[in-house]
């Protein structure tokens, strides 16, 4: 019982720093990005980085589906 405490308190702390990671990587790498892009250029990268993440949530599992209804028939 104890070891799956622990294991519970590691999950958490890795859990947060994996998130503070993130948002110190996005603090950084956005100035750069404008920098060595531009503007203009950094706006058409963030409208088709939105657009692919948008098609991906609406793939709605699909090929999960597709698989298990393929290897059940």
């Amino acid at each position: 019982m104890k070891s799956k405490i622990n294991q519970l308190k590691v999950g958490v702390i890795l859990s947060y720093i994996s998130r503070i990671i993130t948002v110190v990587v996005g603090l950084i790498y956005t100035p750069i990005m404008i920098r060595l892009l531009g503007q203009n250029e950094y706006g058409l990268y963030n409208i088709a980085a939105s657009t692919i993440s948008y098609l991906g949530i609406l793939n709605f599992g699909f090929g999960s589906a597709y698989m298990r209804f393929y290897s059940r028939y």
